[in-house]
C-alpha cells in the first residue's frame, strides 16, 4: 500500500496512525529490538526512503 494512500485512508476513518520510525521505537520500548538507529538504517539501505533527520529524532526518542 503506498503509504500516503494509507494515511489519507486512516485520517478519513479517524483511526490513529504510526508511521514506520514510531514502530521501531516502540519495538524498542517493548525490548524486542536493541538499536532504533541500526534498523531504521538497515531498512533505509534496502530502499526505503528515510531522512538522516527522522532517524536522529526516532533513536533520540528511544533514548539513543
Amino acid at each position: 500500500m503506498d503509504d500516503r494512500l494509507g494515511r489519507e485512508a486512516a485520517r478519513r476513518l479517524g483511526l490513529a496512525r504510526t508511521g514506520t520510525a514510531g514502530v521501531v521505537v516502540q519495538a524498542k520500548q517493548e525490548n524486542l529490538i536493541t538499536s532504533v538507529r541500526e534498523l531504521l538504517e538497515q531498512i533505509r539501505d534496502r530502499g526505503y526512503w528515510l531522512s538522516d533527520e527522522l532517524i536522529e529524532a526516532a533513536a533520540k526518542l528511544a533514548g539513543e
